[in-house]
This record gives C-alpha cells, sequence and structure tokens, in this order.
C-alpha cells in the first residue's frame, strides 16, 4: 500500500459510475531517492497502483486488476514539478461483480496516464 506514505487523495465529485479524486504526491518519499538521484520520476507501477487504491477505496471492496487493456503513460512525473493531480475514474459495473475502469491522472490540460482495465474481486 502506497496511500498516506506516497500520496494522499480526497474525493471531489462522486456518483454511481464516476469518481473524480484529487491526489497529492509526497515528493519527500525515500523512493524518489532512487528513482532517480537528482530526477525524481514517478514510476509507472505506482501511478498504476494508486488508481488501485484509490477504486478500492471508492468502492469500499477490495479488486484487483485482471486484465490491462490500456495503459499508457504519456507523460514523466516529477514531483518537484507537478505534484497535484486529478484522477478521473468512469466504471462500469458488470453482472459478475467485475468492474471496468476507465481512469485519467491529469493536471490542468496535461495527461499523464491513460488506462483501462478490468477488476475483479480479490
Amino acid at each position: 500500500m502506497l496511500g498516506d506514505d506516497f500520496f494522499t487523495y480526497q474525493i471531489v465529485e462522486k456518483s454511481d459510475d464516476y469518481f473524480l479524486a484529487e491526489v497529492v504526491l509526497n515528493s519527500n518519499n525515500k523512493l524518489y531517492e532512487g528513482h532517480f538521484p537528482g530526477f525524481p520520476v514517478t514510476p509507472g507501477v505506482c501511478q498504476v497502483q494508486m488508481v488501485n487504491e484509490v477504486l478500492n477505496s471508492c468502492l469500499n471492496k477490495r479488486l484487483q486488476m485482471v486484465s490491462a487493456k490500456e495503459i499508457k503513460f504519456l507523460k514523466l512525473i516529477n514531483p518537484n514539478q507537478t505534484n497535484t493531480f486529478l484522477l478521473k475514474m468512469s466504471i462500469k459495473k458488470e453482472n459478475d461483480g467485475s468492474v471496468l475502469l476507465n481512469v485519467v491522472m491529469f493536471s490542468e490540460d496535461v495527461s499523464y496516464l491513460k488506462m483501462r482495465s478490468l477488476y475483479k474481486t480479490a
């Protein structure tokens, strides 16, 4: 789990099939000392994990990703330059309990991550 140490978030909009979360990265997290010294970059795997944690919290369920239809890292995230983002999460609940998720992580007019994935109960 990355929450609280690596990032914090708050839900700013919510409906049955949509969440908008404001995410703030902790630029002082030790992970950035090694990734990379002098030029911190938020690892892609951490971005995906942030999405997972926010999704689970919003739905109050324990879900895990079973397939990624698309994951595009569109721009490097240096937390010293930009550390606040919006996660726009559109969900579609399937009859079998699985969840189809579309996500865009952006700040102002710059998109950093686009993701389409399938989640099932863990």
